[in-house]
């Protein structure tokens, strides 16, 4: 597996961390399996979100899918075990940030 998912108040709605060995990334997202609408409703928080979060992120509404995902990724070589301790504190203080952040806008 490649990813690890994390819940965060919201049945609509969950934080996954993935690991691409393919594109050298690592990247945590919010995954919103079946409900286009929330997508939305955070998208037109877009410009207030990111200032929180002080980050620019990938907004994927997967035209033609249930799904859609937001989300930040930064280049990795997972397979350098030197820098794994790096990446887990991005990934942990990424999620964290998440985790504080879109519950404010969801219960809109």
């Amino acid at each position: 597996q490649h990813w690890y998912n994390i819940s965060f108040g919201s049945s609509d709605a969950h934080i996954t961390l993935t690991t691409n060995s393919q594109s050298n990334e690592i990247a945590c997202e919010v995954y919103i399996p079946d409900t286009k609408n929330l997508f939305y409703v955070l998208e037109n928080e877009k410009k207030i979100i990111e200032k929180e979060l002080d980050m620019k992120l990938e907004w994927m509404a997967l035209d033609g899918k249930k799904a859609s995902r937001i989300k930040i990724s930064c280049d990795a070589d997972i397979t350098n075990s030197d820098e794994w301790d790096e990446y887990f504190k991005w990934l942990e203080s990424t999620a964290s940030k998440f985790q504080k952040v879109f519950p404010k806008y969801m219960k809109k």
